[in-house]
């Protein structure tokens, strides 16, 4: 079989037509927004295998094309593009909102027109975005998303016009870092002091057009607040951006002022932002993998195929022979390092076998008032022996208990008074019951909305694992209105169990 060059592949929208050298990035795959700014969309790419005549479709997740288990070969691959004669049927049966928003005077309701001399460019929609009560999608609209349509260009297509950005510069008094794959304006702004924000503050925009630079983007996102910086990201070779950026503003609150205002922002005809909090995870989410192996041998196992990666957390179920449920919890040391990991393992086979890699859920830091209301310990770490007779009988020493629940191989004891509840969690904490050592901590109270997205997620992924044998139980909520692992179960400081 004719394997590729590892510096590109061909690409073409017909088999008999004339192909297209497009890069591939140091780590096999390829971006997407790449193909799509010489296709346009183009949602992925397909081959024919040359064993059975059958075209095969490559694997994209993210806007990132992965490589098939044989490689990138030989071939000409052809561009994937939804019909556009279904697109239009979708729109006449009503599937597809108006778009077509009335541009608001004040960051309350919509952001207001770009100043003079900072327009979009050639062919930009001039359309408003929705305020939080009007129409169309985003926080005061349709809860789905609208049509995708990959990245592409909106002006003539050319390098940034240092000319234009030099005037925004001029005017902010910010510097701007041009690297090779990334223009990074500020970090930090002037006159800034303290430390940089922390997290919930970084802002993720994606299918931004590839020719829109500082000098538009900068006006339309400081309305929100002070930009701390923004990381654009560009493409080597083409001089053009990837489609995508970073904001970072001071605070939470203008964060998410940004998120509510911007999400399926129609930025050009059909083409809608894709706008979130960035949250730097370093934990990843590995399903599908054996059940007889042990949290040192994953860590092993998954160590000698990725960096950085510090620790390996599994779940196993009291009075099972099994090791864990089929997932585990990789913990890195950084953002980058996890979202390295998480794209090497999507390409790759472990233990002979393709798993399921995801971000793992993160939650926020329960409210401090909340917290200081709370009457219930989680116990983890309970041996089969360990009964809700015998904890009743062992926490109700230190006061008036409501309920006892045992979940497999955790509980929730919940006190009268609070005092009680703290007085238990110093003495028991690390003491041995039933030959286990318990591991305690104030309970985290489940919030309705977390509780929905959890359970959404868990659902999710069970569906990515039909046919791949399972994965056990999940964990769910403990019953008591408390997290219950591997989602919760969480003490003061946040965190997996």
């Amino acid at each position: 079989m004719n394997m590729m060059s590892n510096d590109f592949i061909l690409v073409s929208d017909d088999e008999n037509g004339e192909p297209t050298e497009v890069t591939v990035e140091s780590d096999g795959s390829i971006y997407l927004p790449s193909i799509a700014n010489q296709f346009p969309g183009t949602t992925t790419l397909k081959y024919r295998n040359p064993q059975t005549n059958a075209f095969r479709l490559i694997k994209c997740i993210e806007d990132v094309l992965y490589p098939p288990a044989e490689g990138w070969m030989g071939v000409t691959y052809i561009t994937v593009k939804p019909g556009e004669d279904d697109r239009k049927r979708k729109r006449s049966e009503g599937e597809w909102m108006d778009t077509k928003r009335s541009m608001m005077g004040d960051i309350s309701g919509g952001p207001p027109s770009l100043m003079a001399g900072q327009g979009m460019g050639g062919g930009m929609h001039r359309g408003g975005m929705m305020g939080m009560g009007g129409g169309g999608y985003g926080a005061g609209g349709a809860t789905s998303a609208p049509p995708f349509k990959p990245t592409g260009v909106v002006g003539p297509g050319t390098p940034p016009n240092e000319a234009k950005v030099s005037q925004l510069l001029n005017r902010t008094g910010y510097n701007l870092e041009r690297g090779p794959g990334e223009r990074k304006y500020g970090a930090p702004p002037p006159d800034w002091d303290g430390d940089a924000p922390g997290d919930g503050c970084e802002v993720y925009v994606g299918n931004l057009p590839m020719d829109m630079y500082e000098d538009t983007l900068i006006p339309m996102f400081e309305q929100f607040g002070k930009i701390y910086e923004m990381r654009l990201k560009m493409d080597p070779n083409s001089g053009l951006g990837r489609g995508f950026c970073f904001v970072v503003y001071s605070c939470k609150d203008e964060a998410i002022k940004c998120v509510r205002q911007m999400k399926w922002y129609e930025i050009a005809p059909e083409q809608f932002l894709k706008v979130n909090i960035q949250i730097n995870n370093c934990r990843l989410f590995v399903g599908n993998i054996p059940k007889d192996k042990e949290e040192e041998e994953l860590l092993e196992k998954f160590g000698s195929i990725v960096k950085h990666l510090k620790k390996t957390i599994v779940y196993s179920t009291p009075g099972s022979n099994q090791a864990n449920r089929g997932f585990c919890f990789l913990d890195f040391e950084s953002h980058k390092a996890a979202s390295d990991a998480k794209r090497k393992l999507l390409t790759l086979q472990v233990f002979n076998r393709e798993l399921v890699v995801s971000w793992a859920d993160t939650q926020e830091e329960p409210d401090e008032k909340k917290m200081e209301m709370v009457k219930t310990l989680y116990v983890k770490n309970l041996s089969v022996a360990a009964t809700e007779e015998i904890l009743r009988k062992t926490f109700e020493q230190f006061g008036n208990l409501e309920k006892v629940k045992k979940v497999r191989d955790f509980a929730f004891i919940n006190f009268e008074e609070r005092p009680h509840c703290l007085a238990a969690m110093e003495a028991m904490n690390g003491e041995y019951l039933e030959g286990s050592e318990l591991q305690i901590t104030l309970a985290r109270p489940a919030d309705r909305s977390e509780r929905n997205r959890l359970q959404q997620k868990k659902e999710e992924r069970k569906m990515m694992f039909r046919g791949r044998g399972g994965m056990g139980n999940m964990g769910n909520m403990g019953g008591m209105g408390y997290y219950a692992p591997p989602y919760g179960g969480m003490g003061m400081g946040g965190g997996y169990g």
